[in-house]
């Protein structure tokens, strides 16, 4: 029985520590938001938002855009159409609203995402050390604008663009975007058109980056759209510092010394069967 609990406990520990190497880049949920008969938007999208310590060093912090998020607000018509994300880092406090704005326009027999925003606030949620003010910031872009024929969607596994001066890294992950969704016919996304790469590459070799996860929202987005409910989010902001290689390395150690204590278990296990079966006792009465 002892060995019983000594295996159930070695496979218990070897669990806890092989998860916790999680990779980094796990893309965010992806959302799906049908606004009427106009559009259709299938995406997931993570901000990396530039931030400066206390001690003057610079930083990044990601912040994911919560697949739940609210899009009544959203508007179309026959030349336009605007995807309007409203979510909350804190679903109990309205002063700490984001929104995440997708413009489109026609333009002739196709149409162009003209406009990227993003409205954020940074605050508590943020790491400690960092300066902040907890006002309201605006960034928006009108430098990447892919498009596609009507009828058409816009698509692809990932594009990253940049927002602002700053500048404001956007990642957004398993993309269909059709703003006209009317022109398709039968309903449906239309055809693939595959996403524009941005007009400059992304910037390489970033400060470390600390992540905010989204907390749980409702579930399934509805076009009359639901009051932020909800627990607010939790954990605390992981890849605070050392570089993807330096993780990498560690959690190999981690692995390694995680299969040395199953095998360990095992033959413990093994050897202490044995004993059983050698050693024997005898009740001495005198």
């Amino acid at each position: 029985m002892e060995n019983k609990y000594f295996c159930i406990f070695l496979t218990f520990a070897s669990v806890v520590v092989l998860g916790s190497c999680v990779n980094p880049d796990t893309p965010p949920k992806s959302g799906n938001w049908t606004f009427k008969d106009c559009m259709k938007m299938t995406f997931g999208a993570r901000f990396t938002i530039p931030v400066t310590y206390n001690n003057g060093t610079n930083s990044t912090v990601d912040v994911d855009l919560a697949s739940y998020a609210m899009f009544d607000e959203s508007t179309c018509d026959a030349q336009s159409a605007k995807l309007l994300l409203r979510f909350y880092l804190s679903p109990s406090d309205s002063r700490l609203l984001w929104k995440f704005i997708l413009d489109f326009i026609k333009d002739g027999g196709k149409y162009k995402l003209d406009t990227v925003t993003l409205q954020y606030v940074v605050d508590n949620h943020f790491p400690t050390n960092i300066k902040r003010s907890g006002q309201m910031f605006n960034e928006k872009t009108k430098d990447y604008q892919p498009s596609a024929e009507i009828g058409s969607y816009i698509g692809c596994d990932k594009v990253e663009f940049n927002l602002g001066l700053s500048p404001i890294g956007v990642s957004m992950f398993n993309v269909k975007m059709q703003p006209f969704a009317q022109a398709v016919s039968g309903g449906g996304y239309g055809t693939k058109t595959e996403c524009e790469a941005p007009p400059a590459p992304i910037p390489t070799g970033r400060s470390p980056t600390e992540h905010i996860p989204t907390g749980p929202g409702p579930t399934g987005p509805s076009p009359t759209g639901p009051s932020p409910t909800g627990p607010s989010p939790t954990g605390t902001p992981a890849d605070s510092g050392g570089s993807k290689t330096t993780l990498i390395v560690v959690c190999v150690v981690i692995a390694v010394v995680a299969v040395l204590l199953i095998v360990g278990g095992i033959l413990f296990v093994v050897l202490q069967r044995g004993n059983k079966n050698t050693y024997k006792y005898t009740d001495i009465r005198y």
